[in-house]
């Protein structure tokens, strides 16, 4: 039997386009797809391409509102060492949230922890999710893209643990007190 090749620009670009402008849809079809190793790799990318994204967004705005020399060649350091290190960031995030998630919906939903298959979805789920963060690249939407997030990883729980809606809003609550945190200390700045 012949190897089905995968052709991984079409089928990042297909995820990516389903899961901006339909995300249940999308994390549905996602779900069904076969699990193999290979598949790990466009969340990967996803993941390091909104890094990328977020550090050049935040670079690009801060320079442009930056009216001193000084301070926008420490802007264009401080990128430059994002652009680096936010990478690995955001893959270690990816793998801290996608172990924290797989935990918490395994214990309320009564499924094997040590299953992985359903593992190996969390981690495709949780890794596409981040796609909105491509937004980042504009003003003030972190937060915006963050709370996406949010909601694009509970349609993830709620179809692959076979969750009900309270359960999905359970798993994702720390998420969610993490990103309002956030958003109150960000307000109190200002």
């Amino acid at each position: 039997m012949a190897r089905k090749k995968i052709d991984l620009g079409e089928h990042f670009s297909r995820h990516l386009h389903d899961i901006l402008l339909y995300p249940k849809a999308a994390i549905r079809r996602i779900l069904k797809e076969d699990s193999n190793i290979m598949g790990l790799w466009i969340p990967a990318f996803v993941v390091v391409g909104a890094a990328i994204l977020t550090s050049l967004g935040s670079a690009i705005w801060s320079i442009i509102i930056t009216d001193s020399a000084l301070i926008g060649l420490m802007e264009v350091a401080k990128f430059y060492l994002s652009f680096v290190v936010l990478p690995f960031w955001y893959l270690s995030l990816w793998i801290v949230w996608a172990l924290a998630i797989h935990f918490m919906a395994s214990v309320f939903t009564g499924k094997d922890i040590t299953n992985w298959d359903v593992f190996y979805r969390t981690m495709k789920i949780v890794g596409i999710a981040w796609a909105p963060l491509f937004l980042n690249i504009l003003p003030f939407f972190i937060r915006i893209t963050w709370f996406w997030w949010i909601y694009l990883v509970f349609w993830g729980v709620k179809y692959n643990y076979h969750a009900s809606k309270k359960i999905s809003f359970l798993v994702v609550l720390p998420a969610l007190f993490i990103e309002v945190l956030k958003l109150y200390t960000l307000l109190g700045a200002l």
